[in-house]
């Protein structure tokens, strides 16, 4: 079991196809037609507090912005930024403006997100948006039917909602838009078909994961920078890994654990380390010093008294059999946690522990 920070969440991210690779329950279809649509002028944010970026107080003609919604809770919403922050950075002399908005809920308080944005936030070099009501997170989110986070909506330099969709997308929306040659409905139904491309392959990797592989890279080699997300570069070491490549696995893991450390990726990390950790994926414990690796990786990035990080730094230990070291990592987490937290620290090392042995 995931302890706080999220359930087994990367390895979720990188076992499920994207539609359900999110913070929430994979969508419902609507059971009407849902009241926002591509095509349909964008509603107007409604921020309480602006974060890491100056103010949108409308959307201006022929600039292009991406509204994101995410929030601090969500593993995939956190693994997507930095993916986000490199269209931010490609684009913006394009007229690009990236927008995370995020709305206040019982685990998402204005203090959890300005804390977020001030430590982690501002190296991601885009803005953050914190709603203390939910009536933007309902302009957009309800009224397009969606339920599971992170989505993204593109606005065009007309003002109109030119994409509704996962964010993990937007490498092959935001290139047309910013060029005017974004077909509207004909690109998007080409998305969806090349992503069920896509769910053929991991399918496939059930019977012949060396068939889906060769399958996967020319995948790849023809949408390169979509690919070149999180979620999909996992999704290439779990198809090394059913088909027992493990030395490839093993480089693919070291470069991803070196590209995880700029920009930060520890949901990135969560996931190499899951993927080498867990005996269902990795059942002879092949290379089992990258789990461990890939957990100090994400320790150096939130710091020593994130308890979550040091919580992965003790499963990767009793994951190589080092009872002792799990035990002190364990305890330094639940020394760490809130209160809220402890107890569900100290049940999570009992069990830790008991598998260890």
């Amino acid at each position: 079991m995931r302890v706080p920070f999220s359930p087994i969440v990367a390895l979720a991210c990188a076992l499920l196809p994207p539609a359900a690779a999110r913070g929430e329950p994979p969508e419902k279809p609507a059971e009407k037609a849902p009241a926002l649509k591509v095509g349909d002028a964008a509603p107007p944010l409604q921020v309480t507090k602006w974060l890491n970026g100056a103010e949108v107080k409308r959307f201006e003609p022929n600039k292009v912005y991406v509204v994101e919604f995410w929030a601090t809770w969500c593993g995939p919403c956190l693994g997507v930024m930095p993916q986000l922050a490199a269209l931010q950075t490609e684009y913006k002399d394009k007229g690009l403006t990236v927008i995370g908005v995020t709305a206040k809920d019982e685990n998402n308080s204005a203090a959890a997100v300005e804390a977020f944005a001030d430590k982690k936030g501002k190296r991601y070099g885009y803005t953050f948006a914190f709603c203390a009501d939910r009536t933007t997170y309902d302009a957009y989110m309800t009224a397009a039917g969606l339920q599971g986070i992170p989505s993204a909506f593109v606005v065009g330099p007309t003002g109109k909602v030119e994409f509704i969709g996962h964010s993990m997308e937007l490498d092959l929306v935001l290139p047309k838009v910013l060029a005017g040659t974004w077909r509207g409905q004909p690109d998007i139904d080409q998305i969806r078909k090349d992503f069920g491309r896509f769910t053929g392959i991991m399918k496939k990797a059930q019977t012949d994961p060396g068939a889906a592989l060769k399958e996967f890279d020319a995948f790849a080699s023809e949408f390169p920078k979509l690919t070149a997300g999180y979620y999909y570069r996992l999704k290439k070491l779990q198809l090394l890994l059913m088909g027992k490549e493990f030395d490839a696995a093993r480089e693919l893991s070291e470069g991803l654990i070196r590209s995880a450390a700029e920009p930060p990726n520890t949901v990135l990390l969560n996931g190499v380390q899951l993927m080498w950790s867990t005996s269902f994926v990795n059942p002879d414990k092949k290379h089992a010093d990258l789990a461990l690796k890939a957990a100090e990786a994400e320790l150096k990035i939130e710091g020593a008294r994130s308890p979550a990080a040091l919580f992965h730094v003790a499963e990767a230990h009793a994951f190589a059999g080092d009872t002792t070291k799990a035990t002190e990592y364990g305890q330094k987490a639940i020394a760490e946690s809130t209160d809220a937290e402890r107890k569900g620290y100290e049940d999570a090392l009992k069990k830790l522990l008991g598998k260890g042995k």
